[in-house]
């Protein structure tokens, strides 16, 4: 788990998640979705878009630090 966290926190996976979303959002690929009679381009585009914004969940949620447990109350300082 700490592997993922680190993976997902790191500043060359935001430069490849925000690289990726720029080619899949851009006008070549977005027109190959783009198919008369049906509602293809809008399952691409909402499709791409959640995952997007499942990944950036989830690199925000990798950037705060794991709880620690709270320290015992019978415990004397």
């Amino acid at each position: 788990m700490n592997k993922l966290r680190r993976i997902l926190a790191g500043t060359e996976f935001h430069i490849l998640v925000f690289a990726l979303a720029c080619l899949v959002f851009s006008w070549p690929l977005v027109t190959l979705a783009d198919v008369p009679g049906g509602p293809h381009l809008y399952i691409y585009l909402y499709g791409f878009w959640a995952l997007l914004v499942i990944l950036l969940c989830a690199m925000g949620w990798a950037g705060f630090p794991e709880e620690e447990p709270p320290d015992d109350p019978g415990k004397g300082d």
